[in-house]
C-alpha cells in the first residue's frame, strides 16, 4: 500500500516502554483520515521557499499539537531534533524539504538547535550510528556526515556493518586515529548516556520528533493538511517559535 506523504511525516517506533499507548487511537484516526488526500506539491522545498510562506490561521492547543512535558524549561532557548538514519522521512526533513535548516533559523539570539541521533528500534546499526553521530558533533562536521550516513544506510546500501561506518568517516577525511580514540571515549559515553535520559524524559516513540526547550513536544500528526507540504511546514514552524517564547 502507497502512503501519500504526510502519512509518513511521523514514522513510528513501536518503541517496547509503551509507545503504541502514547499514539492511541488519535493517529491511528488520522492515519485513516489523511490516506488518499495527497495534493500536488513541488518535489523539494528549499530553506528560502519556507521563510516566504505566509502565516496560517491555525489555532494550536495543549495536548492536541503538543505535550507539556513535566520538566525544568532550558533557561535559553533550544530545540533538539530526535532522527534516525533509518527513517526515510527524516532524511526528507533535512535534505528535501528543509524544514530542519527552517528549524535552525527560527532560533532566537542565544539559542541552540541540537540534532540527536535515536539508538532504538529501527535499524541493526542504530546505536553505532548514534555513537558516531556524536563523533560527527564532536570533530565539526554534521552538515559533512549527514547525507554521507543518510546515503550508505538508505540509499547505496553501503553501510552494513560498524566497519562500514568507520570507512565513511574516513573517507570524509577523518583519520584513523581521530575515529578510532573517539568511538568509546569518556566523553561520547558520557554524552549517550545524557541523551538517551533526554530520551525517557521526553517521552519520544518516533521520528522526526521535536523538543522544544525540554519542556514540549510538538505533535505533527495534529496540523492540518489541506495546504500540502508547505502548509505542514508553516504550522510546524509557526508553533514551534511561539513554543519558544512560552512561558518557562
Amino acid at each position: 500500500m502507497k502512503y501519500n506523504w504526510v502519512t509518513a511525516c511521523l514514522l513510528i517506533i513501536l518503541a517496547a516502554t509503551g509507545g503504541s499507548k502514547l499514539l492511541g487511537q488519535n493517529f491511528r484516526t488520522w492515519l485513516a483520515v489523511k490516506r488518499g488526500t495527497q495534493q500536488t506539491v513541488s518535489a523539494t522545498t528549499s530553506s528560502a521557499d519556507i521563510r516566504k510562506l505566509p502565516k496560517t490561521d491555525s489555532c494550536f492547543k495543549s495536548g492536541k499539537h503538543y505535550a507539556i512535558l513535566p520538566n525544568a524549561a532550558t533557561i535559553k532557548p533550544q530545540l533538539v531534533e530526535f532522527f534516525s538514519f533509518y527513517c526515510t522521512q527524516c532524511y526528507a526533513f533535512q535534505h528535501k524539504h528543509h524544514i530542519s535548516d527552517a528549524l535552525a533559523d527560527s532560533i532566537p539570539p542565544g539559542g541552540t538547535f541540537k540534532q540527536y541521533h535515536v539508538p532504538i528500534l529501527l535499524g541493526p546499526l542504530a546505536k553505532e550510528l548514534t555513537r558516531a553521530w556524536i563523533i560527527a558533533g564532536l570533530l565539526g562536521i554534521e552538515k559533512k556526515m549527514s547525507p554521507i550516513l543518510f546515503d550508505g544506510v538508505q540509499k547505496y546500501s553501503t553501510i552494513n556493518k560498524p566497519e562500514d561506518i568507520r570507512q565513511a568517516f574516513l573517507d570524509a577525511g577523518v583519520t584513523a586515529q581521530e575515529y578510532d580514540n573517539s568511538l568509546n571515549s569518556f566523553l561520547v559515553n558520557s554524552l549517550i548516556a545524557q541523551q538517551s535520559q533526554l530520551l525517557k524524559e521526553a517521552k519520544i516513540y518516533g521520528v522526526p520528533s521535536l523538543l522544544v526547550n525540554k519542556k514540549y513536544r510538538i505533535h505533527p500528526e495534529n496540523f492540518s493538511t489541506k495546504h500540502g507540504i508547505q502548509g505542514f511546514t508553516q504550522q510546524y514552524l509557526q508553533l514551534t517559535k511561539q513554543l519558544l517564547v512560552a512561558e518557562r
